[in-house]
């Protein structure tokens, strides 16, 4: 029986007029291959255009933003569809930007993908798989739900069934890389047809696919928009040992202890005036904590004199071992013995 009152044609969405507004990048009689994530520029252009701005916010504005996005997927979905375009798809090939300037090249799967549409092949990765050639995800879907995962013939998923993989309990690292692996194939992506019904995990009806989602799907398809790969997993870094709570402080036991030898060093910068005693020239040198006292042979001692006459500015760092120790009224007074020196020309910043 004919209802008498039928629901009218849904019209077509109209198709933008590209080359008009971006004649650098579109160029319908010889086409070039355009940049990776193009729709995202003209959607960002359209935001601001008239056709959203002078729409009433709430709902309305809503839909008029889904209506610009509806028409550009469907006019980048068929230029890129073009045999001149996909023929333009060579490797190396710049990809353009909607100025027209060089934003990235076209690698070599793409246009290996091009030539296959173009020669009406079965694309890469619409070849026949088996059990034991096919990659299969960490979440084996066929496996635990048959009536709705099928790598051979697929059908198109329930909108949100992701949050149904979740209420039953499986993690969610896994849940994404099983999907991202079954929705992203050419072979589902082909069967995203408007009106195909979608199904959930029991393979029972739960919506279908609108136009958008074809659309999006066809974009895809033409490489107008990339199709989502799985990320690597990054490796998990491995746990710290836990520090050991260690006292402040604890004696040495005989393990702990090493030899060595002890050596005091001091630094001067000018000439005192020695006491000569029997085995060279005494000279005291005060520090911030000490009175370091040393008898230098004369051997050291002339070296020292000789900076003196021959250098406006230098610096004498005596080395040796340490000595008695004693304490006075004036502080502490340390000797050193076996002095050794080295003498060095102090120069100013700048000078050569």
């Amino acid at each position: 029986m004919t209802d008498p009152n039928p629901d009218p044609p849904t019209a077509p969405t109209p198709l933008l007029d590209l080359p008009a507004r971006y004649p650098a990048c579109f160029d319908p009689a010889q086409p070039r291959p355009l940049k990776r994530h193009i729709h995202r520029d003209l959607i960002r252009i359209d935001d601001q255009g008239p056709t959203v701005r002078t729409v009433p916010g709430g709902p309305a504005r809503r839909e008029a933003r889904l209506g610009v996005r509806r028409q550009i997927r469907q006019t980048l979905a068929a230029y890129c569809a073009q045999p001149a375009y996909l023929a333009a798809l060579c490797e190396g090939a710049a990809r353009l930007d909607l100025d027209g300037q060089r934003s990235g090249a076209v690698t070599a799967r793409e246009a290996a993908h091009a030539r296959a549409r173009l020669a009406g092949e079965a694309l890469p990765s619409d070849a026949p798989e088996d059990a034991a050639s096919a990659t299969a995800p960490t979440l084996d879907l066929a496996a635990r739900y048959p009536a709705c995962f099928d790598w051979r013939q697929p059908r198109p998923l329930k909108i949100g069934i992701r949050e149904d993989l979740l209420a039953v309990g499986h993690p969610r690292p896994a849940i994404r890389r099983a999907l991202v692996a079954y929705c992203s194939r050419v072979k589902y992506l082909k069967a995203l047809r408007a009106g195909t019904p979608r199904i959930d995990l029991q393979g029972q009806p739960a919506g279908e696919v609108t136009e958008d989602d074809a659309a999006d799907a066809q974009a895809m398809l033409s490489g107008a928009v990339p199709i989502p790969k799985i990320r690597a997993e990054r490796p998990k870094e491995p746990t710290p040992a836990p520090t050991p709570d260690l006292p402040i402080d604890a004696p040495l036991t005989p393990e702990n202890i090493v030899s060595g030898r002890l050596e005091l060093t001091v630094k001067l910068t000018e000439l005192p005036q020695p006491l000569p005693v029997k085995v060279g020239m005494k000279i005291g040198i005060q520090t911030d904590t000490a009175l370091v006292v040393a008898t230098l042979p004369p051997k050291v001692w002339k070296k020292l004199e000789q900076a003196a006459r021959d250098w406006p500015s230098w610096i004498a760092s005596l080395t040796g071992k340490l000595g008695a120790q004693a304490g006075s009224d004036a502080g502490a007074v340390v000797v050193l013995e076996q002095a050794a020196v080295q003498v060095f020309e102090r120069k100013a910043k700048g000078v050569e």
